[in-house]
C-alpha cells in the first residue's frame, strides 16, 4: 500500500524521558508471527508495489499481546488501507489494557476512505493503570463485507524508571577475567548508573587495544551492496586501536577528535568524550566509558558504539567494545568483543582540550525531552515524529525539535537501547553537506571575493576545459542545473553505477576525470535541474582554485574558510575541524558529503543561518546567495527540482508545504536532505525539525504539522 495519509492524529503526550518500541509491525518480513486470527474470514499477508501488510476479509479478527515491562503510560497506532466496504462497514484498530474487559479506539477507517491503496493512519496515548503488565491490540473487519489492509502498528512507551538495577554482564570479575563476550548486552551497561560514585583514580596516558583483527563477534543485519564479500574477514573486526586520553573529573576525554584515519581497509574511528565513576562490586578500580564509532573510508556510513574497561593507578581491565546502530541504509552490523589493552600513563598537557570541552558545551542549545513539546505547546504532537511519515522507529537515530532555542530531543536509537552519549554523538552528514559545506562555502567566498559565483568552472579547473563547461559557473553546479547529464529521471544518474563508483574513488584526479568527463551537454545551463554529488565536487574543487589564487598554493576551502572563519567563531564541536578528503597528495576536501556533526552542531549551524548567518554582528555570507538559499527573495527562488511544490537553490532544498497545511498561498521551507534518509528543515516561522535515519525515507508532513500548532504559518 501506499503511505501517503500515515498516522493522521496523535493524542498528547507527557515528558518522554525514555522512549521504548514495545511494538512495531509493519509485516515487511512477509510474517504474521505474534498475532492470532479469530473467527471466520481470510488473514494473510498480502504485497502491494513491495509493501507487506496482514489482508483481512469477512468478519474474524487479528490481535497480539505486549508485555508492558513497567511503562506508565503507552501510545498505541495502527493503519489501515480498505477496499469493497459494505455500508456502514469499517476497518478498526483497538486495545485493551484490562485482559479484554474494555476496549478503546485506535483507528477507524469508513467505506468513504476505501480507495483500496491509500494507508489511513491514526493513534491514541493512554496512561497505564499501576501493576498492568500487557496490553492487547486487535484488527478487525465491522458491519459487513469487504477487505482490509492492516499496516504501520505501533506501541511505544514511556515513563520507565531508568534507575532500577538491571543485571549486569559486564561486572569487574567479567572484565578482569577471562570470558568472552557471546553477543551484544544492553547499552545501559556502558552508561553511569545512578548510583554511582566519583572515580577513584584519574586517567591520563594512552590505551592501546592489542589483537583487534581477530576479537570479537559480529552480526550482520542489512548488507544490500554486498560488503561483506568485498571486504572480507576485516570489516568483521575493529581497527588498531592506541589513542590518548586525559580525566577531568568525571569526564574522560579523547585528545584525538574527529575521523582517525587507519590501516584498517573498511573503518576509520571517531572517539568523543565519556564518563568515569566507581561502583559498588568494582572494589578498587574506576571505570570509564567513551562514546566509540566507525566511519567507512573515502565515504561516509557512521556506526556507532562504546567502549568500557577498568582502570587503577598504572593498570587497565580488558576492554569491552559494543557497535550497535548507524546512519547507513546500505550496510547494519552489529561488532562485539573483548580485547587485552594495555595502558602507558603519562602526563600529558590537555588544557587546550579541556578548555574547549568546556567552551563547546556552555555554546550548546538547551535540550529537553522531545515529549515536553508537549507541555510547552499544548495541542502539538511530538512523540511519534517520523514514525508517522513511515520511518520504522529502529532505523531512527535521532529526532528533535528547535523552538526558540530549545532542542527539544529524544534519544539516540541503538538496537541495544538508547546510546549513552546522545549529546556527543557522531552524525552522518550524507548530502547535508551540500548545504552546509558547498553551500555556506561558496555564500562566504562570495562575501570576501565578489564574483565568485559567476567564475566559470572551466577556467578554474583544467579537466574541464571542454565546450560543456565553458558557459558553466560554480553557482550553476551548486544549482545542480549545469545542463550536462544523461537522464532527467528522478536519482537516474545519481543512483547508476558508474556515479556511485565515483563517490567510493579516493582518488581526485580520478574523480575529476569523471565529473568533467561523463556527462553530456544537453541544456542551457541553469535551466534543468539534474542532481549529481560529482556537480558538487566540481564545485567545491573550482572555490578550492579561487581561493588559492587569493590567498596562497596551500589555502584550504574547508579548514581556512569554514572552519577557521566560521565554525571556530560558533565553537562548534571538533568533528567539524576537518572534512573527508581524498587520499591522495591533492587531499581535496568531499564538498557533497563527507562532514560529520553532533547533533548541536547541525542545529546551531541550522539557527545561525535563520537569523541572518552573522559573525560579530556582521554578515559572514553573501546576502543575496544566503536569501535565495531560504527562500527569502521571491527574485531568485531557484530551479524547479522535479515538481512544481520541491526547489533546488545554492545547495538547499526547498518545499511548498502550503498545500498540505491546507494553505491558502505558498508556504517555502527550506530543508537538507541526506541520501540514508536525513532531513532538516527550517520552518519561516522559525522551527526546525531534523532526523538521522536510515530508512530510505524523507516524508516530514509529521513536523509540518507540529510546526504549524506551535507558530502558525498560514490560514
Amino acid at each position: 500500500m501506499r503511505t501517503s495519509a500515515l498516522f493522521l492524529s496523535l493524542l498528547l503526550s507527557p515528558a518522554l524521558h525514555a522512549n521504548d518500541v514495545l511494538l512495531y509491525e509493519d509485516f515487511q518480513d512477509g510474517s504474521s508471527d505474534g498475532w492470532e486470527a479469530f473467527g471466520a474470514g481470510e488473514k494473510r499477508i498480502s504485497n502491494y508495489e513491495g509493501n507487506g501488510s496482514l489482508q483481512m476479509t469477512g468478519p474474524g479478527a487479528v490481535a497480539r499481546q505486549i508485555a508492558l515491562g513497567g511503562a506508565q503510560r503507552i501510545e498505541v497506532g495502527a493503519s489501515f488501507a480498505a477496499s469493497g466496504l459494505s455500508a456502514g462497514g469499517a476497518c478498526l484498530a483497538e486495545a485493551t489494557l484490562d485482559d479484554g474487559t474494555s476496549w478503546f479506539t485506535v483507528n477507524r477507517v469508513d467505506r468513504d476512505l476505501a480507495d483500496g491503496v491509500t494507508l489511513h493512519g491514526d493513534a491514541v496515548a493512554r496512561e497505564v493503570p499501576a501493576d498492568t503488565l500487557r496490553a492487547w491490540v486487535r484488527a478487525r473487519l465491522v458491519g459487513g463485507e469487504g477487505t482490509c489492509w492492516l499496516d504501520g502498528v505501533f506501541v511505544l512507551s514511556s515513563g520507565v524508571d531508568e534507575t532500577v538495577p538491571v543485571p549486569r554482564t559486564l561486572t569487574s570479575a567479567f572484565l578482569s577475567g577471562k570470558d568472552t563476550l557471546a553477543e551484544p548486552v544492553a547499552m545501559r551497561e556502558f552508561a553511569r548508573p545512578a548510583s554511582a560514585t566519583d572515580p577513584r583514580h584519574s586517567f591520563s596516558g594512552s590505551l592501546r587495544l592489542l589483537a583487534t583483527d581477530n576479537a570479537g563477534g559480529s552480526k550482520v543485519v542489512h548488507d544490500a551492496w554486498g560488503r561483506v564479500g568485498d571486504i572480507g574477514k576485516p570489516i568483521r573486526h575493529i581497527p588498531p586501536f592506541d589513542f590518548e586520553f586525559v580525566q577531568r573529573g568525571d569526564d574522560i576525554i579523547p585528545l584525538q577528535r574527529g575521523v582517525q584515519r587507519s590501516e584498517h581497509p573498511y573503518w576509520e574511528v571517531i572517539l568523543q568524550p565519556g564518563k568515569a565513576w566507581h561502583e559498588e562490586g568494582d572494589g578498587e578500580w574506576s571505570r570509564a566509558s567513551v562514546s566509540f564509532s566507525l566511519q567507512e573510508r573515502a565515504a561516509n556510513c557512521t556506526h556507532n558504539g562504546v567502549l568500557t574497561w577498568l582502570y587503577d593507578g598504572d593498570s587497565v581491565s580488558r576492554v569491552v567494545y559494543q557497535v550497535s546502530g548507524e546512519t547507513c541504509g546500505y550496510f547494519k552490523i552489529d561488532l562485539w568483543g573483548v580485547v587485552a589493552a594495555q595502558y602507558e600513563p603519562a602526563e600529558l598537557d590537555a588544557t587546550a582540550h579541556v578548555e574547549r570541552l568546556d567552551a563547546h558545551r556552555a555554546r550548546r542549545l538547551p535540550v529537553k525531552p522531545l515529549g515536553d513539546l508537549v507541555s510547552d505547546y499544548p495541542g502539538v504532537m511530538p512523540l511519534s515524529l517520523g514514525i508517522r511519515d513511515g520511518i520504522h522507529p529502529t532505523d531512527l537515530t535521532v529526532r528533535g525539535i528547535v523552538v526558540d532555542g530549545i532542542n527539544y530531543r529524544s534519544d539516540c536509537t541503538t538496537r541495544h537501547g538508547p546510546h549513552p552519549y546522545c549529546d556527543s554523538l557522531p552524525l552522518t552528514s550524507y548530502s547535508t553537506a551540500k548545504s552546509i559545506f558547498a553551500g555556506i562555502a561558496t555564500m562566504r567566498m562570495n562575501k570576501l571575493y565578489p564574483g565568485t559565483s559567476d567564475r566559470l568552472l572551466a577556467s578554474l579547473i583544467g579537466q574541464c576545459d571542454s565546450d560543456r563547461w565553458r558557459d558553466v559557473r560554480i553557482e550553476d553546479a551548486l544549482d545542480m542545473a549545469t545542463g550536462n547529464f544523461r537522464s532527467v529521471v528522478s536519482s537516474e544518474d545519481e543512483d547508476s553505477i558508474p556515479h556511485w563508483r565515483f563517490l567510493f574513488w579516493d582518488d581526485h584526479a580520478k574523480k575529476l576525470k569523471f565529473a568533467c568527463d561523463y556527462f553530456k551537454r544537453k541544456a542551457e545551463p541553469g535551466t534543468q535541474f539534474v542532481y549529481h554529488t560529482s556537480d558538487t565536487y566540481l564545485a567545491g574543487t573550482a572555490l578550492q582554485h579561487v581561493l588559492r589564487e587569493e590567498q596562497g598554493a596551500d589555502a584550504d576551502i574547508y579548514s581556512d574558510v569554514l572552519a577557521g572563519q566560521v565554525w571556530d567563531r560558533l565553537g562548534l564541536s571538533p568533528l567539524l575541524d576537518d572534512s573527508k578528503r581524498t587520499y591522495d597528495e591533492a587531499a581535496q576536501p568531499l564538498a557533497g558529503y563527507g562532514l560529520t556533526y553532533e547533533v548541536d552542531d547541525i542545529v546551531r549551524i541550522t539557527s545561525w543561518l535563520q537569523a541572518g548567518a552573522q559573525v560579530d554582528g556582521r554578515s559572514a555570507l553573501d546576502p543575496a546567495l544566503l536569501d535565495g538559499a531560504l527562500q527569502r527573495s521571491p527574485d531568485d527562488p531557484g530551479v524547479e527540482a522535479g515538481s512544481d511544490v520541491l526547489r533546488y537553490n545554492n545547495g538547499f532544498w526547498a518545499y511548498d508545504a502550503g498545500p498540505s497545511l491546507g494553505c491558502r498561498d505558498s508556504v517555502w521551507v527550506p530543508f537538507m536532505s541526506g541520501v540514508s534518509g536525513i532531513t532538516v528543515a527550517m520552518f519561516p516561522n522559525g522551527v526546525i525539525y531534523y532526523y538521522f535515519s536510515d530508512s530510505y525515507v524523507f516524508r516530514w508532513q509529521s513536523a509540518r504539522e507540529v510546526a504549524q500548532t506551535i507558530r502558525r504559518m498560514c490560514e
